[in-house]
């Protein structure tokens, strides 16, 4: 997608450049603070794009598939050409750990309710260790214990059968294991 000359215009006119950064200053989204550009495709039609990678775009040229615009300076509405440069999620991912933005629990510490509505208090919460392949990692994970009984009882509903059938060989198994202990029992008092 090439921008059109108007479109370049009106991009340059939201950007205010300072002695760092060119800070965006037309709309943000406001989920995670990134800029938001409007290009015009054909007639009245327009698409959504990043403010960083329409500059990137602009300045440099079309991007890649698969290839993210990522920011040298870290600030998310910046647009200074020499501030962005191409890498793969990997790199997006390599990027964030090493500046210390990436902390994937801290969205979810602040939730007071579970995705159901129920809430998050000390009576409806259960922890569970967290395990990666087996091994405990030390951190937990918060559990609604109402979900979980509806979980419950939703699969014993579903497998009503399956649980039965596999109650009875238990029960089966351990009355011929009380029958042989009772037995014993009765060998070991009849000898004594």
């Amino acid at each position: 997608m090439k921008p059109s000359e108007t479109d370049i215009k009106n991009f340059w006119k939201k950007v205010k450049k300072t002695p760092g950064c060119w800070l965006w200053t037309a709309s943000l989204v406001s989920k995670n603070g990134y800029g938001k550009f409007h290009f015009k495709l054909t007639g009245k039609t327009y698409r959504n794009i990043s403010a960083h990678r329409a500059s990137y775009t602009i300045n440099t040229g079309p991007i890649p598939d698969k290839l993210f615009v990522l920011h040298r300076c870290d600030v998310k509405h910046c647009v200074r050409p020499d501030h962005l440069f191409l890498g793969t999620q990997q790199d997006n991912v390599r990027d964030c750990v090493s500046k210390g933005r990436w902390n994937p629990g801290r969205y979810h510490a602040f939730k007071t309710h579970c995705p159901q509505g129920h809430p998050y208090s000390i009576t409806n919460t259960h922890n569970v260790n967290r395990k990666i392949k087996g091994v405990e990692t030390g951190k937990t994970n918060r559990r609604c214990r109402t979900c979980a009984k509806l979980r419950a009882r939703i699969y014993v509903s579903k497998n009503r059968t399956e649980i039965n059938e596999r109650n009875r060989k238990r029960w089966a198994e351990n009355r011929e294991l009380l029958c042989k202990k009772q037995q014993e029992y009765r060998k070991l008092r009849s000898e004594s």
